[in-house]
């Protein structure tokens, strides 16, 4: 449509209602860039015969000074009282917005509406995920978190406090010192050896401990010491992280492979929810099987895995250790 037939489709179905200039439009002029030819006229209080459609290349200006209004400076609307409690800033923090939820807690901590421990606590564990990490978070973070562990100790939030000191330790500092998180997580497991947290930093404490010793003797010494930590976890996601670490270890340090079996086994049976761990796990658990000459264990991992993982590349090798493998079934007592 160019501009003398625009103009004539216009001027056509323009009406005048009680002496106002009024229009109606069709809906081909509603498309860009017509809206605005049409918006343009009505709002300069002309007709459409009237307006000069040869000049409407004036308008290509309008996107460049419509961009200017994203340069104008936005002021946030200010946060009122009401709109800061500690459900809000919980829920942020739930929501990952670690900026905003530091700055409702660091106000209520300030204003000391709602329970301080809490609130320390809340700040401290923003503090110490906002981004970018500073050496002035993590330390105001250990020092809240101290604070909450020396009010409360080894009960309620301050458990806690205490494991989130040693994560402060083994994994925010730039310069790490597993020793002192090491001994903060041997703290809390010999304190409350089923308490949730205690059961979170047996996984960090027996990674940390068995990479403390070097020789094969010492680090079989060591491994063993360690295996008696799974006692103490109830829950399967913990229950089945620690035993498919120790799996790990046993089969990257060479040590007994009877060890590796074991462990990986209770990683499946705990319920491995990580696809990518679990279909590996389940092949480890076959090759060892195998290689071990427990058949029956090692043609069941190698059916579960085909049937879980139809897809997987190494589906290949699995079935050609299952056409091997299955004639031996009538051999195991």
């Amino acid at each position: 449509m160019d501009l003398q037939e625009g103009h004539r489709v216009a001027s056509g179905v323009r009406t005048n209602l009680q002496g106002r200039r009024a229009f109606r439009v069709c809906p081909a002029l509603l498309s860009t860039p017509w809206r605005l030819h049409i918006g343009y006229a009505y709002l300069s209080n002309t007709t459409l015969e009237s307006f000069p459609f040869r000049k409407i290349h004036r308008l290509r200006f309008l996107p460049l000074l419509l961009s200017w209004l994203y340069l104008l400076p936005i002021q946030a609307p200010a946060r009122s009282e009401a709109d800061i409690s500690p459900e809000s800033a919980w829920k942020k923090t739930g929501d990952f917005l670690y900026h905003e939820a530091a700055d409702e807690f660091g106000d209520l901590l300030d204003e000391h509406r709602g329970n301080v421990i809490q609130l320390k606590f809340g700040l401290a564990l923003n503090l110490i995920n906002k981004q970018p990490k500073t050496q002035a978070n993590l330390e105001r973070a250990r020092g809240l978190f101290s604070e909450v562990y020396s009010s409360e100790g080894m009960d309620g939030l301050g458990v806690a406090a205490r494991y989130y000191v040693g994560r402060i330790w083994e994994v925010h500092q730039l310069d790490a010192d597993l020793a002192e998180a090491e001994r903060i997580y041997g703290e809390i497991i010999a304190a409350h050896p089923h308490h949730f947290y205690a059961q979170l930093a047996a996984t960090r404490y027996a990674l940390i401990r068995f990479y403390t010793v070097a020789s094969r003797e010492e680090r079989m010494e060591r491994f063993e010491e360690l295996e008696p930590l799974a006692e103490n976890l109830v829950r399967p996601g913990i229950r089945s992280q620690f035993h498919n670490l120790m799996g790990d270890l046993a089969t990257r340090y060479e040590l007994p492979l009877e060890k590796a079996l074991y462990h990986y086994r209770e990683a499946v049976a705990a319920g491995i929810q990580n696809f990518r761990i679990r279909r590996d796990v389940l092949v480890s658990v076959g090759e060892i099987a195998r290689e071990l000459g427990e058949v029956s264990i090692a043609v069941e991992f190698f059916e579960r895995f085909l049937r879980e993982f139809p897809r997987d590349k190494r589906n290949i090798l699995i079935r050609e250790r299952l056409t091997l493998l299955r004639p031996r079934l009538s051999n195991v007592p």
